[in-house]
């Protein structure tokens, strides 16, 4: 078993170089996550998947620092959570770190917004797979987590299969150009993750938690990106386009017979 491994890891060396190496090694530091907060609140809360959940309580957090997604980080966050199973709601906000992308909840007028969102029709920085654990007491937090799907994709990487759509150093800048203008929120946010880790910029990209909105902000983003890649503008709607198109200019009808 351990030769077989060697010899993929090899294989994927020859073919794709260092990129191959340096993504398996991200992808395996996603399936844990492990990290330390100063930060002000109560929490409590246990997970088995989104499904099978159960917390309670909220924090702000002045000072966070660990391995989130794979990064080694100091980020601040603020989370308030509360359910049981299914039903269970679920908010967070991240300011960036170095390497971390932003998060964003959607309040009240945001676009997406619900007055109750269930944390299964949320994106966050829980996986849908994901056990783990979040303790905050008054102003020390700990939180610890692993991803089954991160441990399926590193699996999967070693067959040249990216699960995940969130390879960095393999994908070419025109496919993650691609991926971060399509309509999958996870895939975009992967992309963009990609994109920043490569070239050291997000350009204002947040991760939006409501997955069937693309805010204004992501959209300008996304625009500054391909602009900095040499790729043309994404095409906008159609509505889009004819509110900013100037309108068309009055043409008189022609005259009658009479007139002439």
């Amino acid at each position: 078993m351990k030769r077989c491994f060697i010899c993929l890891l090899l294989a994927g060396c020859m073919s794709g170089g260092c990129a191959f190496v340096a993504d398996r090694g991200l992808d395996l530091a996603q399936v844990a996550n492990l990290s330390l907060g100063l930060s002000e609140g109560v929490d409590l809360s246990v997970r088995v998947t989104k499904v099978v959940q159960a917390g309670v309580g909220s924090y702000r957090g002045l000072f966070w620092v660990g391995l989130k997604d794979g990064l080694l980080d100091v980020w601040q966050e603020e989370r308030s959570e509360f359910g049981l199973g299914p039903l269970y709601i679920h908010e967070v906000f991240r300011d960036r770190g170095a390497r971390l992308l932003a998060i964003r909840y959607p309040l009240f007028a945001d676009p997406g917004f619900r007055e109750y969102s269930l944390d299964v029709t949320h994106l966050s920085d829980r996986g849908w797979f994901g056990a783990g654990a979040t303790a905050n007491f008054i102003f020390l937090g700990v939180d610890a987590s692993l991803e089954l799907a991160e441990l399926l994709d590193f699996l999967t990487g070693f067959a040249a299969y990216d699960l995940l759509h969130d390879d960095v150093h393999g994908p070419s800048p025109e496919e993650l150009c691609f991926r971060l203008s399509g309509e999958n929120a996870r895939v975009r946010d992967a992309a963009a993750r990609a994109l920043r880790l490569r070239f050291g910029e997000d350009f204002g990209y947040v991760i939006y938690s409501a997955p069937d909105q693309k805010p204004a902000w992501q959209i300008a983003a996304i625009e500054r990106w391909r602009e900095f890649l040499g790729f043309p503008a994404a095409r906008a709607p159609r509505e889009a386009e004819e509110a900013l198109s100037p309108p068309a200019p009055e043409t008189a009808p022609p005259a009658s017979p009479e007139g002439r």
